[in-house]
């Protein structure tokens, strides 16, 4: 895929919406424990892992301005969730 002609602005708002109409986020928004939380000037994401006495635990995910540009934001969403899943899964077996 050649790199892209849109700002980093419009990329990020479109890795965002790109999550969030993933079919496995549908079936995780069911569960209170998960959410995702950006930064759009600083191209940061975080997935909630869990609550723990009111505190609440995240997984960061910084993205890469020149992959997104380059790979595209169905691929950093891809590796956002796989990596979310994990960091998940990893955090309620502890």
């Amino acid at each position: 895929m050649p790199a892209s002609s849109k700002s980093d602005d419009v990329l990020f708002r479109e890795l965002v919406e790109t999550i969030l109409s993933v079919d496995q986020w549908s079936v995780w928004h069911q569960d209170a424990n998960v959410a995702v939380e950006w930064a759009a000037p600083a191209f940061h994401l975080k997935g909630l892992l869990g609550i723990e006495e009111g505190e609440r635990t995240w997984w960061p995910y910084d993205v890469s301005r020149q992959r997104l540009r380059k790979e595209g934001s169905a691929a950093i969403a891809r590796e956002f969730m796989e990596g979310y899943a994990k960091a998940r899964d990893a955090w309620q077996k502890k």
